[in-house]
């Protein structure tokens, strides 16, 4: 049996508030914003699936995180993050990210890499670069047509 592979805990949200960078005492930057979490629909006996309201939690991003948050998040931009849950003693949540990205459902963006891209194969069996071409993905799992 292959040796198990890491995973973390993810948090799907928007954010209700605009992330402001923070200091602490020790000069640590962080950031600290609330977000609203959606629970999955629940299923009613008749088959239909009734909203849920959203969870208020406090997003906390220390670092180059908290950073990305400031530098590339504002009010109402759709998130996903990766790190762990805290719940504290007066039982307020708090989600701890140590990856932060926008959520590629709710938004459409434009990807700039930083790095070359790798070299492909083409299809007529040359070399050279070969343009990934990205499309939005349709909730049925289709691609959207792209324009030319």
């Amino acid at each position: 049996m292959p040796a198990p592979f890491p995973t973390s805990t993810s948090l799907v949200g928007r954010l209700a508030g605009d992330p402001r960078l923070q200091k602490s005492a020790d000069g640590v930057v962080y950031v600290r914003v609330r977000v609203d979490v959606f629970p999955p629909r629940r299923r009613q006996a008749d088959g239909t699936r009734e909203k849920q309201p959203p969870v208020l939690v406090e997003l906390v991003g220390f670092d180059d995180v908290a950073e990305t948050l400031h530098h590339r998040f504002r009010f109402g931009d759709w998130f996903v993050a990766s790190g762990r849950a805290k719940v504290r003693l007066d039982e307020t949540q708090s989600f701890i990210a140590h990856r932060i990205g926008h959520d590629a459902v709710n938004a459409d963006y434009t990807v700039r890499r930083t790095r070359k891209p790798p070299v492909r194969r083409r299809p007529d069996g040359g070399t050279g670069r070969v343009p990934i071409v990205a499309g939005r993905i349709l909730p049925d799992g289709s691609r959207a047509a792209e324009s030319a």
